[in-house]
């Protein structure tokens, strides 16, 4: 179970990580690789034309980065927000109970296996010694 802790908290402390753009040249996916990478910012704000925040909307979806998005329809440009969240750390504290599940379920497997092993099997049609009858004549 330590080991089980200690993977945990590895998980809780995991990196977001910053560098996920092939075009990240770009003002704004550097600024959004900057936010991931800052443990002291929590949102970012990025006043930006629809191109560009749906840019950004594809990036954080399709790399499932660590943080939502909405986009705030007040003023001129609308500004997309990003707020981190623990997303990745959820997931794969998911895939650790799947795991722990999955072994549970082959260390059943095994005992019952280890017990045919040491009690095999009566042949077919065998009838077990303790309940033979004796036919009377």
């Amino acid at each position: 179970m330590r080991v089980q802790q200690q993977l945990l908290e590895t998980l809780k402390n995991i990196d977001r990580p910053g560098t996920f753009c092939a075009n990240g040249r770009l003002p704004t996916t550097l600024e959004l690789s900057r936010f991931l990478n800052d443990p002291n910012t929590q949102t970012l704000r990025f006043p930006l034309a629809e191109r560009r925040r749906q840019h950004l909307h594809h990036v954080i979806d399709g790399k499932k980065l660590d943080t939502t998005h909405v986009t705030e329809r007040k003023g001129r440009p609308y500004t997309l927000v990003c707020t981190k969240n623990q997303a990745s750390y959820q997931r794969a504290l998911q895939a650790h109970h799947v795991d722990l599940d999955h072994l549970a379920k082959l260390r059943e497997l095994v005992k019952w296996h280890e017990k045919l092993k040491s009690d095999p099997p009566q042949t077919i049609g065998e009838a077990p010694k303790s309940t033979k009858r004796r036919s009377s004549s």
